[in-house]
C-alpha cells in the first residue's frame, strides 16, 4: 500500500481515492478500482497497522459489520487475525447483524 495524503487520519473516502495498492509485480491500482471486499480488506488492515503502530497499550477494537462486502474465504482468515490480536491482549469487538 502507498498513502498519498498529508495526514494518517482518514476515513473510508479518503481511503479510496488517496490510497494505492501495489501487486508484487510493481503495477499498483488506486483503492476505488477494486472490488468492495478487497477495498474493505485493505482499510481494515491499515487501520490494524496504524493501531499497532500508535498504541503501546492495549485496549479495545469495536469493529460494525467487518465482514459485509467479504466473500466466502475472507471473513475466517480475517477473523484468525482478529483473533491473534486478541492473543496480544486486545479486546475485539465484532458487531454484525443479519438483515
Amino acid at each position: 500500500m502507498r498513502f498519498e495524503t498529508e495526514s494518517l487520519f482518514f476515513d473510508g473516502d479518503t481511503f479510496k481515492t488517496k490510497w494505492r495498492a501495489i501487486r508484487k509485480d510493481g503495477r499498483s491500482f488506486p483503492v476505488n478500482e477494486l472490488s468492495d471486499g478487497t477495498s474493505s480488506q485493505l482499510l481494515l488492515s491499515a487501520r490494524l497497522a496504524l493501531i499497532r503502530l500508535f498504541f503501546d497499550r492495549r485496549a479495545f477494537l469495536l469493529l460494525d459489520e467487518p465482514f459485509a462486502c467479504f466473500g466466502y474465504d475472507r471473513p475466517q482468515k480475517t477473523l484468525d487475525i482478529l483473533h491473534s490480536i486478541t492473543k496480544e491482549g486486545w479486546q475485539v469487538i465484532v458487531m454484525s447483524a443479519k438483515g
